[in-house]
């Protein structure tokens, strides 16, 4: 067995959260809100979907942040309007944790502006995994983050 390959244990469930190009907000089974912003750059659209669905939340959100669009952020000089849209919910009594994908991670700057708004952020796993939801045969649900703390 490589350090790579993963034995699933008998009655077990694996889902694993992967960046997507395109951007999309889902729900896990765990409860846990996806909001992966893709590489295409549309940021506005996503949060105004968020806008309507973030009142009367009351679970964990996990945030796919992707180099396309922190590059897209910065030569549209909008990385300060994007934190600023994202402080708001962070005030929330909502936790949100942040995931900067692959090369994402290598933007210092970008997660100094996650922890100033009071998140916290990871990197992904080498293969890009940002997310991992483990479901048991007795119905316990274990989630994890398989990249660093950043």
């Amino acid at each position: 067995m490589t350090s790579n390959t993963v034995t699933i244990p008998e009655g077990h469930q694996i889902i694993v959260v992967h960046p997507s190009d395109v951007a999309r907000i889902g729900q896990l089974q765990c409860g846990i809100l996806v909001v992966d912003y893709g590489n295409d750059g549309d940021w506005n659209s996503i949060n105004m979907k968020l806008d309507e669905i973030w009142p009367g939340r009351t679970t964990s959100t996990l945030v796919v942040l992707q180099k396309g669009l922190i590059e897209s952020l910065r030569r549209s000089n909008q990385v300060t309007t994007f934190f600023s849209d994202w402080k708001r919910r962070a005030s929330s009594e909502i936790s949100t944790l942040w995931v900067l994908p692959l090369k994402a991670a290598e933007h210092a700057d970008v997660i100094a502006e996650i922890h100033g708004i009071g998140c916290a952020a990871h990197a992904s796993a080498p293969d890009g995994a940002c997310f991992v939801e483990v479901h048991k045969p007795d119905g316990a649900i274990t989630i994890g983050m398989p990249g660093p703390a950043l």
